[in-house]
Formats: C-alpha cells, sequence, structure tokens
C-alpha cells in the first residue's frame, strides 16, 4: 500500500503573527508500507504411512520439509519475524503440536510444526528470521512439519489434515 504526500505548503514556524519561515514540498514523496507478499502454504505431507510407525506417544516418523515465502519484499524492512497460530485445537503449544481438523477421518495423531533442524516450533511465540537481508526482496522461512502420535485415543488409519495460519512482522 502506498500514500502520496503531494507537492506545495507543507508548514511554517511562526512567533505570535509573525511567520519566520514557510516550508514547501517541491516533489510529491511516495510513502510505502514495508511488507512482503506471502502465499499461502499447502504441505504435502503423504498418504503412504502404516499404523506400526506410530507405536508409541511421540512418535514422528517423517519430518516433511516447506517454505514460507516472502517475496516482493520492499526497501526499508529492517527485521522480520514470523509465529504459528493454530486454526485447529492445539495440543501442545510448546512442541508445536495441533489436532486435525473436524473434516479428517484418522485418529490418534496430531500434526507437529518445527524449523528446519527438526526442533519445534512453540506456537504464538515470534521467532527472528535470521535469513531476512534488507538488500534482497526474495525470502524463503525453512519449516517442517510431522504427523505425531497423541498420548490419548486409539490408534486409526484414515484422512489426516489441518490448517495453521502464519503471522509475518515487519519492522
Amino acid at each position: 500500500m502506498s500514500q502520496s504526500v503531494p507537492p506545495g505548503p507543507l508548514g511554517r514556524f511562526q512567533a505570535d503573527d509573525v511567520v519566520l519561515a514557510r516550508f514547501n514540498l517541491v516533489n510529491p514523496i511516495t510513502l510505502n508500507t514495508a511488507s512482503c507478499q506471502t502465499p499461502s502454504v499447502p504441505v504435502a505431507m503423504g498418504d503412504d504411512y502404516q499404523l506400526h510407525e506410530f507405536k508409541k506417544s511421540g512418535d514422528a516418523p517423517r519430518a516433511i520439509k516447506f517454505n514460507i515465502a516472502l517475496n516482493q519484499c520492499q526497501f526499508g524492512i529492517k527485521k522480520v519475524t514470523y509465529q504459528l497460530k493454530a486454526t485447529t485445537q492445539v495440543l501442545d503449544a510448546q512442541k508445536g503440536v495441533v489436532a486435525l481438523n473436524t473434516g479428517s477421518t484418522a485418529k490418534g495423531i496430531g500434526l507437529q510444526l518445527m524449523n528446519d533442524v527438526g526442533q519445534p516450533i512453540a506456537l504464538d511465540t515470534p521467532y527472528p528470521f535470521d535469513g531476512f537481508n534488507p538488500s534482497g526482496t526474495d525470502f524463503k522461512i525453512p519449516l517442517s512439519a510431522a504427523y505425531y502420535r497423541l498420548a490419548e485415543g486409539k490408534l486409526e488409519a484414515g484422512t489426516a489434515n489441518t490448517e495453521v495460519t502464519f503471522i509475518v512482522s515487519y519492522l
């Protein structure tokens, strides 16, 4: 989003009724909101899991890597932070585990969100994006996700989908 300040009178400095100086803008100034385009990120978790891969609570047999894209970043951004917010039930905020959505038929598993080296991403917690460079325009925040065996509930095969919102802040 951009706003423009047109050329012309900008202000004046005065004491009582005496105008000491007038300030005029010769050229227009265009102000841009610092932001990047962040498209949605579908993550194909796969459909070839076997129940024996989830023997005990906490089993997460495969991490699937994905990226949050920051495209066409505007000049002026100095720092980027991101956080993940569950749109389904939070099962363990510190371990980044969320429930499957109501349309899923699988039982006994959730989804765990992690950084690119496999450490859990705590939900609703801002993280700095260390790969951001103020002179660049396109970036990728590397993350991963894995199906996660829950402590409670019977394990049953079926569809396993969920949604998570990512929030990116520009400073």
